[in-house]
């Protein structure tokens, strides 16, 4: 069974290379991650996103097209956070049932320890819903 899922949605291209390449040093039990990408783009993105899905080391891993109409034209806070819930809720439909969720965005650069150190703070929280680094 999955233990940790990681959530990537992704909407941008430009840090794509980065984000992998850091969830490929990510240290953690790669037989019971996973890796679920959303992809909020079109086509273009998700092949991008799918190629590097599929080079990815964990074991349960899925790239999907979002389902939420395209993104808007419209790039003020208001309207890009509004954007952000949705996404937000469609994937949450979409996770199986896994012991811990850790959603991180495309434009992240994880240190190899990420996942440890905020598992490290979630159990010296013991009544935490989440946490966040």
């Amino acid at each position: 069974m999955t233990t940790t899922k990681i959530i990537l949605p992704v909407s941008r291209e430009q840090h794509l290379l980065r984000v992998f390449a850091s969830l490929e040093v990510l240290e953690c039990d790669r037989e019971r991650t996973g890796l679920l990408v959303y992809v909020d783009g079109d086509e273009a993105l998700h092949e991008v996103a799918a190629n590097l899905v599929y080079q990815s080391k964990v074991a349960d891993r899925r790239c999907i097209q979002g389902d939420l109409p395209g993104p808007q034209r419209d790039f003020s806070i208001n309207t890009r956070r509004r954007r952000i819930a949705a996404i937000h809720n469609e994937i949450h439909k979409l996770i199986k049932p896994c012991e811990y969720v850790f959603l991180i965005e495309d434009d992240s650069a994880l240190p190899p320890d990420a996942l440890s150190r905020l598992l490290a703070d979630y159990k010296a929280h013991p009544y935490a819903g989440f946490i966040e680094g």
